[in-house]
């Protein structure tokens, strides 16, 4: 199905001769499918507030919320209510009498060669200032950019790619959960501000 079809779709795929229930999300991710485990049985649906007519006392998973709101980029099965998951993109879940198994149905093919580290190199560089001056000749006519500092070497590089490719307004912030650990805590000198 994943071969023929493409877009936003979930599909539910009943094998007879093995009585399996088949759940399969669009790789893209278009269509959501939630899944919520209410004791003796499993109840499935496109839209998660159509889980509250199953069971309306559904309680928050304050853990994942919070991680939710300071990262909302979080892709992960886990939602934001408790014994509710959600099936991932391109993934084909399986419901059994037995239990329940995950295939991944589909990933993105790599059809360009690898290249050595110097001619890597030399493609990431490249990649990374054009990207970095299409944002600075964007924000002159839309406002100034905002660029999340994680501490680490990806935003610091990105800080640093705005700067050579003439980036006069940036505002930079950080975030993060108090409880979590952060392994990236000391920043980075390059996106120190200059005396």
């Amino acid at each position: 199905m994943v071969q023929n079809y493409w877009g936003g779709y979930c599909a539910v795929l009943h094998d007879h001769g093995r009585d399996e229930l088949h759940l399969l999300r669009d790789p893209c991710g278009a269509g959501a499918l939630y899944l919520l485990d209410a004791g003796e049985f499993t109840v499935f649906a496109n839209d998660a507030e159509d889980l509250l007519a199953v069971d309306p006392e559904l309680e928050l998973d304050r853990t994942m919320f919070s991680a939710f709101l300071c990262q909302p980029r979080l892709v992960t099965a886990r939602t934001g209510l408790a014994n509710v998951r959600e099936v991932l993109p391109g993934v084909a879940l399986t419901l059994m009498r037995t239990g329940r198994r995950e295939a991944l149905l589909w990933q993105p093919s790599i059809r360009e060669p690898q290249l050595d580290f110097v001619s890597g190199q030399s493609v990431l560089r490249r990649a990374v200032g054009r990207a970095a001056s299409a944002w600075v000749g964007y924000s002159q006519q839309a406002g100034p950019i905002a660029l999340r500092l994680s501490g680490g070497f990806d935003s610091t590089l990105v800080a640093c790619a705005l700067h050579h490719a003439g980036a006069r307004d940036v505002s930079c912030f950080n975030e993060f959960l108090r409880t979590r650990q952060r392994a990236t805590s000391a920043y980075s000198p390059a996106s120190r501000p200059r005396r």
